[in-house]
């Protein structure tokens, strides 16, 4: 089940939002005050970044994280919530991959890549001007609004014991999602979904 998460930004089987998420036929983005605005997602041109927005009745809104609480892309069917990685950090829009009792988010970040044959100490400092740097998807969950637990980041296995007792500790109150887990012992990203997912669906029916 090993795989690129960058395919996981596109609809998939695997990205498992909720029914009322793919029933939308409309964009729409969520305020801070939890006000829906449903509209029409356009691109323009910023400095850096496109500049996000929907139209509706002819106005535009802006679609910034720290100022929308979410917004819903209809045609590529993907969620995207505004969140803080860390406690006083800049908000960032997470793709949506999973939602329930537990959230599960991808984030696309830098990574240093620094190639065959690198030697660790042997080169530039991290940030020298040149030095090759990767997009790479980091997994988050979310248990508790607002309570960010990376889980893992694309590329970097083994994972160590240490992620691993967080995620268990994120599934220990349902047995059998452990058993699963202790029966596969995987964690690629199409693993961490498919525990998720299965965590989901038994707490939707308790």
């Amino acid at each position: 089940m090993s795989f690129s998460l960058r395919n996981l930004f596109l609809p998939a089987p695997l990205v498992l939002l909720s029914a009322l998420a793919f029933s939308q036929k409309k964009d729409y983005l969520v305020t801070p005050r939890k006000d829906t605005i449903y509209g029409v997602l356009r691109n323009g041109i910023g400095i850096g970044n496109p500049r996000l927005r929907l139209v509706a009745d002819s106005v535009e809104y802006p679609v910034k994280a720290g100022e929308t609480e979410a917004y819903f892309d209809a045609e590529r069917k993907e969620l995207f919530r505004s969140r803080r990685l860390k406690a006083n950090g800049k908000p960032v829009f997470l793709h949506c991959l999973a939602m329930g009792r537990i959230n599960l988010y991808g984030y696309l970040g830098a990574a240093y890549d620094p190639g065959p044959g690198f030697t660790p100490g042997s080169g530039a400092p991290m940030g020298s001007p040149g030095l090759p740097y990767n997009q790479s998807t980091v997994l988050y969950a979310e248990r508790t609004e607002g309570q960010l637990v990376k889980i893992r980041t694309e590329g970097v296995l083994p994972l160590s014991q240490k992620k691993r007792d967080v995620f268990l500790r994120l599934i220990a109150d349902n047995p059998e999602v452990v058993a699963i887990y202790n029966e596969n012992k995987k964690m690629a990203d199409a693993d961490v979904l498919y525990y998720i997912h299965e965590y989901n669906k038994r707490a939707a029916g308790k």
